[in-house]
């Protein structure tokens, strides 16, 4: 089957003159790379890491290099080989990536939330965050605050539009949004 009606998003996130399938990529218009920071926030073991940040310079840096470029792009949206194979139409404009809108760790993550804010079972609440971050493949115990929760959202939906509500919600916002060394 032919199809039709894809997305654009990882063709505008992925490496500008990307060589097409080096490691399992395909060229793009080098928009929105992601911060070094956020690839260190990840501890070496834990399996979102490298699902989220793409460290594209670390394979091949003789890609264009556009603006704020920090070599690291956001694996979860970027253009993949083979990912617009069956389109009809504009190859650009068609790649089948799923956007996560809402996710079962998001339901985890919410559900400890309110539990924390409520004063529930705190002991469903830590269940409730630690199966997010024991599915990252870390085997360490987080107690559930508020802190940890976003925190542990903070990692799990980097990309997905979530952390500026997270930062309003919890008050942190103003202290957090402000300009950096990027310039934003």
């Amino acid at each position: 089957p032919l199809m039709a009606g894809g997305t654009v998003l990882p063709r505008l996130l992925g490496p500008k003159d990307w060589p097409d399938g080096t490691d399992g990529h395909d060229n793009g218009w080098g928009f929105a790379p992601i911060r070094k920071e956020t690839y260190e926030r990840y501890s070496a073991n834990d399996a979102r890491r490298d699902a989220t940040c793409w460290n594209a310079a670390a394979i091949n840096n003789n890609y264009t290099h556009r603006y704020q470029n920090t070599g690291f792009f956001l694996e979860k949206y970027t253009a993949h080989t083979g990912d617009n194979k069956d389109q009809n139409a504009d190859a650009d404009l068609n790649y089948n990536n799923n956007l996560r809108i809402y996710r079962y760790a998001e339901t985890l993550l919410n559900a400890a939330e309110l539990i924390v804010r409520t004063g529930g079972n705190m002991a469903d609440a830590e269940e409730y965050l630690n199966k997010v971050h024991h599915r990252a493949g870390l085997t360490d115990n987080k107690a559930a605050t508020i802190d940890n929760i976003i925190d542990e959202r903070h990692l799990e939906f980097v990309g997905e539009g979530k952390r500026y509500w997270d930062l309003v919600r919890t008050g942190k916002a103003a202290s957090t949004l402000t300009p950096d060394a990027y310039g934003y």
